[in-house]
């Protein structure tokens, strides 16, 4: 099977969408319903996008630090 990530990497990453969920809900229950505001939602926005950015950050140089072998190998590879 190919993948594009080591079974460490996809436990550390749905432990981290996980964590993310329950900060997020957590974060509703103590602020309440309200309305949200284009400000709020824009803000939330760049924090989660730079939480991602993080983690991609992350994962590649978890995968630079992959024999060249073991990254490269595909059984479909032809030359």
């Amino acid at each position: 099977m190919m993948t594009t990530g080591t079974p460490l990497l996809w436990t550390l990453f749905v432990a981290f969408v996980l964590v993310a969920l329950v900060v997020d809900f957590f974060a509703m229950e103590k602020q309440g319903a309200h309305k949200v505001t284009m400000k709020e939602a824009a803000v939330w926005s760049l924090i989660w996008v730079a939480v991602s950015f993080v983690f991609v950050g992350f994962a590649s140089t978890c995968r630079s630090r992959q024999p060249t072998t073991a990254r490269n190998s595909s059984p479909y590879r032809t030359a």
